[in-house]
C-alpha cells in the first residue's frame, strides 16, 4: 500500500489521534472503575485464573519482537534481565529513607514499587554513557547508528 508523500503525514496524524483517544477513554474508564468501588465487585469475577492466560497470551505474542530486540546486543539484554530479577525478587523488601515532616524519615520501598522503571532508567543510562564515550556499536547507542 503506497501512500503519496503529501498524504503520509495526514495518515500518521489520524492514527496518532486515534491512539490518543483510546488512551483517554481507557483512562476515564479506569478512573470510574477505581473511584466508584466497582473494582471490589469486579474482582469477584476476574480472578487470577482469568488474568493468567491473558497475560500469557500477550507475553507469547510479543516474544518474537522481544527476542529480535534482545539479540541486537547481548550485554544490554543480560544486564536488563539481571537488574529486573535483582530489583523485583531480591531487593523487594529493601527500602530507602525519605525525609518526612512529621516523623523525620519514612521507609520508601522503591524496588518493590518501581522495578521495571528503575531497570529501564539504569540500562538507558548505561547506553547513554556508551553513546557519550563514542562506542561504535549501533545497538548500544541511544542516538542510533553513527
Amino acid at each position: 500500500w503506497e501512500v503519496p508523500e503529501e498524504e503520509r503525514e495526514e495518515y500518521w496524524q489520524i492514527r496518532i489521534r486515534e491512539v490518543q483517544g483510546a488512551i483517554c477513554v481507557a483512562s476515564i474508564f479506569q478512573l470510574v472503575v477505581g473511584y466508584s468501588g466497582m473494582l471490589g465487585f469486579l474482582l469477584r469475577y476476574i480472578t487470577p485464573l482469568t488474568i493468567g492466560p491473558s497475560v500469557a497470551m500477550i507475553g507469547l505474542s510479543l516474544f518474537d519482537v522481544a527476542a529480535m530486540n534482545a539479540s541486537q546486543h547481548w550485554g544490554v539484554s543480560i544486564g536488563t534481565i539481571v537488574l529486573m530479577i535483582l530489583f523485583s525478587q531480591y531487593l523487594e523488601k529493601a527500602w530507602i529513607p525519605i525525609p518526612n515532616c512529621s516523623k523525620g524519615f519514612s521507609k520508601f520501598k522503591i524496588f518493590n514499587l518501581f522495578p521495571v522503571l528503575l531497570t529501564i532508567l539504569i540500562m538507558w543510562g548505561v547506553c547513554g554513557i556508551c553513546t557519550l564515550a563514542d562506542v561504535k556499536d549501533p545497538a548500544i547507542r541511544t542516538d542510533g547508528p553513527k
